[in-house]
């Protein structure tokens, strides 16, 4: 694979939803990739968890389905692989083997999608009457089905919620109380959004102090983060709230600080640690980027915060304003960014986001970024594919001209 392998898929600390290894995912990906089905199923018998782990929404069965591995696509999905995964582009793993011709793979991919039609799942109890029992705060009924049935303490819902993050949310203190005491850990995973847990996440972005204390006292992880929502201490609903956390060994990077209005502070720990610039989700230049706030980057500039050489999350945050743009530009920016599948910041703006829309700037910072020295023949890992057809003077115009720029070609295809 040409894939830039990111520096948490080079570590042995957990990364992503299920906590799985980072060195372990990204052995899983070359596997999948490269069509090693032993060492894939050598893998997964070691971490069952490495069929579902991902980066930037990306599983392994994404790279084995790309590279046309029928065996280790047949591998991931017998461990437990969902047949219907959509990649963040919005291309399905179906989408994806058929405009590559894998047929075979197809076939494997429509056969598996209609026999787990047929099959419900076993994994969880239809009843769930301890997560009704918690929701409704019926203390005498949650010890009445945790003394029939202690396993009961950790089943979940399909969403992955158990609950004692399902009794934090509704306030009930007495419910939680019980259920920690019968054994819940408030940092079990919660689907693939919240790898340590949801309840106190959950208590301290509704203020509930107490809830809080709870839950800190039974060892709960105050940088435990949901997906998109950031961790318990950044939710904290209060200042007060947030400092107990902190007490307990929460943090804030820079990242968060900006989006709490904290600027002041975020640039000190810039001008102090620039590397803290990169931390959260595409560092905290796009964070000020997608604040509007230009003040604060030409601050956070000044400090010695830069975008980095690679970069895939939020990166389209830096494209938020065309002008804060020119100054990450001018400030060292390449204009050829990659993400770790090598897409460009063009790619970026010549496609769509998941949901379809285009950017709302393309065109102005598309001409920016042309006008910076940016490639029109640069080709990612994922299609791979130009930004534009044509030509570079063609392709250019194309670009500017009409914002059609929004075809890109599989395989290389495109003159």
């Amino acid at each position: 694979m040409r894939t830039i392998r990111p520096a948490e898929l080079a570590s042995d600390e957990p990364h992503g939803p299920w906590s799985c290894r980072g060195r372990d995912i990204w052995d899983a990906f070359c596997a999948a990739a490269e069509g090693d089905a032993a060492g894939l199923r050598a893998l997964l018998a070691r971490d069952p968890n490495l069929y579902r782990a991902e980066y930037w929404y990306t599983p392994p069965i994404h790279f084995a389905v790309r590279e046309g591995q029928l065996e280790t696509v047949r591998a991931l999905l017998e461990a437990g692989a969902d047949p219907g995964t959509t990649a963040l582009s919005g291309d399905d793993l179906l989408t994806m083997a058929r405009d590559r011709g894998h047929d075979a793979i197809v076939g494997l991919l429509e056969e598996e999608r209609a026999r787990r039609e047929r099959t419900p799942p076993v994994e969880i109890r239809a009843d769930q009457p301890l997560h009704a029992a918690a929701e409704q705060g019926d203390v005498e009924r949650v010890r009445e089905l945790l003394d029939a049935d202690p396993g009961r303490i950790a089943e979940t819902r399909a969403s992955g919620r158990r609950p004692l993050s399902t009794a934090v949310e509704r306030g009930h203190e007495a419910v939680a109380r019980l259920l920690l005491e019968r054994g819940a850990d408030p940092n079990w995973p919660e689907g693939s959004v919240a790898p340590r847990g949801l309840a106190l996440h959950a208590a301290a972005r509704a203020g509930n102090v107490a809830l809080v204390e709870l839950l800190l006292a039974h060892g709960a992880d105050p940088n435990g983060g949901v997906d998109s929502s950031g961790s318990a201490t950044y939710a904290a609903r209060t200042p007060e709230l947030r400092k107990l956390l902190m007490a307990h060994g929460g943090r804030l990077d820079t990242y968060d600080l900006v989006w709490l209005g904290e600027h002041d502070e975020a640039v000190r720990c810039v001008a102090a640690d620039p590397a803290s610039a990169n931390a959260g989700c595409g560092g905290v230049l796009a964070a000020a980027c997608k604040e509007g706030k230009r003040e604060l980057l030409v601050r956070l500039l000044d400090a010695g915060a830069r975008v980095p050489p690679v970069l895939t999350a939020c990166r389209s945050y830096l494209m938020s304003d065309p002008e804060m743009l020119r100054l990450l530009l001018a400030s060292g920016m390449d204009p050829d960014l990659p993400n770790w599948q090598r897409a460009t910041p063009l790619h970026d703006l010549c496609g769509r986001d998941s949901r379809g829309r285009p950017h709302r700037h393309r065109l102005e910072c598309a001409t920016i970024l042309l006008d910076a020295g940016a490639s029109l023949t640069a080709r990612d890992e994922d299609y791979p594919a130009k930004p534009c057809r044509g030509g570079d003077e063609a392709a250019r115009r194309n670009l500017i001209g009409n914002g059609n720029g929004s075809v890109r070609f599989w395989n290389g295809s495109a003159p």
